[in-house]
């Protein structure tokens, strides 16, 4: 079991301990901690013997894709396991309650990235070419930089480093890859919109082949998506899901005339979704009054087991 911070090896070693077969915790990183108890081992040694062992001494840099997989199936052979085995759970960051976890499967999971990236961006393997402003330890990259594209057959465009520094590197980006498709969310697009003469700088290069935009998950408001929608395509839309989602729940199905494309941050609840926007009042959801409320999904979505009725944040269109 991976522990990725000092700070909770002692939840993790108290949670591993109430198991039948406790396992073996991993600590990532085990500078920041003296000695480690038992069942805890270092990442950074346990790593070192692994490559050892697995790539038969060599650099695992100089291996081509097929001989990194062969090695590590080699020595650790994937087990077939069916589509609603759990993959992973996935938390609420607890800002207003305790955390929740959601458990994500296999199957649900890779189906409702493939789903989304295709009603939402009407994502092509042929022609398209996707960047994701994110990092791959947050749940945005890992599904839609990483999984998603994988899952799609359509390439993605890795950032390392600042996607601010320059300010128009961003648009640098996607004139020399012609990046179909970016998903950027509002924090970057605040930062951009702070710099001095960022729209002279952005103009300078060719964005033309850029077919569409989406924030993705953050609060956005009309400033923002009107400077997004002129600066980097007037097809930028508004998409919303919560870290727990894993995937898009709320957003703008693709040339879909019933809903007008307007910098007004609106967005609507996925075909599978069943949500609307509500409010508390005494203990109790209705429905409010304009400007805002809360979304109120009625049903799991498409790739939550045992989840029941949640309630998430969200600004009313």
């Amino acid at each position: 079991m991976l522990v990725t911070s000092g700070a909770f090896l002692e939840v993790a070693t108290a949670a591993a301990a109430a198991l039948p077969q406790p396992p073996t915790l991993v600590l990532a990183d085990s500078q920041e901690i003296g000695s480690l108890a038992a069942g805890c081992v270092a990442a950074g040694p346990l790593i070192q013997r692994a490559r050892a062992v697995v790539f038969d001494g060599a650099e695992a840099e100089g291996l081509s894709d097929m001989q990194l997989i062969a090695a590590a199936w080699k020595h650790v052979p994937p087990k077939p396991v069916e589509s609603s085995w759990p993959l992973f759970v996935l938390y609420t960051s607890g800002s207003t309650g305790k955390p929740k976890g959601i458990v994500h499967t296999h199957g649900g999971y890779q189906v409702g990235l493939c789903a989304t990236v295709r009603l939402v961006f009407n994502l092509r393997p042929e022609s398209d070419l996707i960047c994701v402003v994110a990092t791959a330890g947050w749940i945005t990259g890992q599904s839609y930089m990483i999984a998603a594209p994988l899952l799609c057959r359509v390439a993605s465009v890795l950032l390392d480093g600042s996607p601010t520094s320059p300010p128009d590197r961003i648009a640098g980006v996607i004139s020399r890859h012609r990046v179909t498709v970016l998903k950027a969310g509002s924090t970057f697009l605040r930062m951009l919109m702070a710099m001095p003469d960022v729209e002279a700088r952005l103009a300078r290069h060719d964005l033309t082949s850029l077919r569409m935009g989406t924030f993705c998950a953050e609060p956005v408001n009309e400033v923002v998506q009107t400077f997004a929608q002129r600066h980097l395509t007037p097809n930028y839309i508004n998409c919303y899901w919560a870290t727990e989602h894993g995937g898009i729940v709320w957003g703008r199905c693709h040339a879909n005339a019933d809903q007008p494309l307007r910098p007004d941050t609106r967005s609507w609840p996925l075909p599978w979704i069943d949500g609307e926007v509500m409010v508390e009042e005494e203990r109790q959801l209705v429905k409010p009054a304009p400007p805002s409320g809360s979304v109120a999904p009625h049903q799991p979505t498409w790739h939550v087991e045992g989840l029941g009725r949640a309630y998430l944040p969200w600004s009313a269109a």
